[in-house]
């Protein structure tokens, strides 16, 4: 496949996939159910579920963008087999952003016999949902975006997950903080840790609960405050932070309340030595539009930074690039991470059938910068589930792009600690 879809082109082609009709990728010649050993299969099929439409239908384009170029990529090469065996066919189900669908999707996709294991992108409500029904299925669910650390934490044998987790992204972007203003002999005085409180921000505050004390060390915490993300106004959460005299708020939020809380910012002249929140609204290209120079040096704790000094993920970003017209994003960036660990423990193993998927994910140990690892520090499966290797990266946004600050070992620039006032900016 060597389409290019616009957003709204793919959008309209997706509008086929309600009520979980499935959107096919390949040959209608399948025959996925070979043998692990011997007769390997001559094609083989891969499910994707993922929010086509509904709220969160752009992280489903991007993830469907990547998996379709992961393919091509494999395909091109021979297959996962080689000499033209273990071509893939991608079977892509929309889940409609709602966990329902979610169920009905990945049922959908296990009755057919043909597939091996089922690729998932989608929000966190959906992801559980999705995964419990992988495990009434029994069929391998290779989560490869969502940071529920319940995935893998709930006794669940049929769930492998090669994104990182919400406690994770939290301890290392507290941690990267600490190291960038430790680096600029920085010391904030009045620390708080502000969430909003009706998605996932919960689960993020309830690790900041139990370990953030140990996280920020001789830091001071005077506050934790939460908000409704659906607020049209959060001038009352900055100007709380303002007259507490905070300096560091550590900020976790989606989209729009990320935008909303830095033009409150700006509003209200409030001026801290930094400004940075964690996955979310933050690291997408929406989050720079909206603010243009109001968006520089803002540091956010993402899945991955385009401009990470790693040769894998350059040549990941320029095809993406090439071929869709536009920066792959974070969900990009892991879903491909994801698809190529899967389809390498396909190869790795010579498995052709759904039995034995799972036992070869789980001896998965690909490093940052083998083919297709370009999210730090690339893919390693515990007998959980879980991936124990993966990190988020640190970056900071300038003119509309991101600006690698950590893993110091693949930066492409250093942070403004303090940061400049808001008239210094444009």
């Amino acid at each position: 496949m060597n389409d290019v879809m616009s957003r709204r082109g793919f959008l309209g082609v997706s509008a086929a996939a309600i009520g979980g009709v499935l959107i096919g990728c390949g040959s209608d010649d399948s025959g996925s159910g070979g043998s692990s050993s011997g007769d390997l299969p001559k094609r083989i099929k891969i499910g994707g579920l993922a929010a086509v439409s509904g709220a969160a239908a752009a992280f489903g384009e991007s993830a469907l963008n990547s998996w379709r170029l992961a393919v091509d990529e494999w395909n091109d090469k021979g297959g996962v087999f080689g000499d033209g065996r273990g071509l893939i066919d991608l079977e892509i189900v929309d889940d409609r952003s709602t966990p329902e669908q979610a169920v009905e999707g990945m049922a959908r996709l296990a009755r057919d016999k043909d597939v091996l294991a089922v690729m998932g992108v989608e929000p966190s409500p959906a992801t559980l949902q999705a995964s419990t029904e992988a495990e009434r299925q029994r069929m391998p669910y290779i989560n490869v975006a969502s940071l529920e650390a319940t995935v893998n934490t709930r006794g669940l044998t049929h769930s492998i997950s090669t994104s990182t987790t919400a406690n994770v992204f939290l301890e290392e972007y507290v941690k990267g903080m600490r190291e960038l203003l430790d680096a600029q002999g920085v010391k904030p005085q009045r620390v708080a840790f502000v969430y909003e409180n009706q998605i996932v921000g919960p689960v993020y505050k309830r690790h900041w609960d139990k370990v953030g004390a140990k996280l920020v060390g001789d830091w001071n915490v005077v506050d934790a405050i939460g908000y409704n993300p659906t607020s049209q106004d959060l001038s009352p959460v900055v100007s709380r932070l303002k007259s507490a005299r905070v300096d560091l708020p550590l900020m976790v939020s989606y989209v729009q309340d990320s935008i909303l809380l830095v033009k409150a910012m700006k509003t209200l002249d409030y001026v801290p030595l930094a400004i940075s929140g964690a996955a979310g609204g933050w690291e997408t290209d929406e989050f720079a539009d909206a603010l243009r120079s109001d968006s520089n040096h803002v540091i956010c704790a993402g899945y991955y930074s385009p401009d990470l000094d790693i040769e894998e993920t350059r040549r990941f970003v320029k095809a993406y690039t090439d071929r869709y017209k536009t920066v792959p994003d974070g969900v990009a960036a892991s879903a491909y991470n994801g698809a190529y660990a899967l389809f390498g423990a396909l190869q790795a193993d010579r498995v052709g059938q759904r039995d034995g998927v799972l036992d070869a994910m789980r001896k998965v140990n690909l490093e940052i910068g083998k083919p297709g690892m370009i999210i730090p520090q690339g893919v390693k499966v515990t007998q959980t589930g879980a991936n124990e290797a993966a990190r988020p990266t640190l970056f900071q946004w300038m003119d509309g792009k991101k600006q690698a600050l950590l893993p110091q070992e693949y930066a492409t620039a250093k942070p403004k600690i303090p940061r400049p006032g808001w008239d210094a900016l444009t």
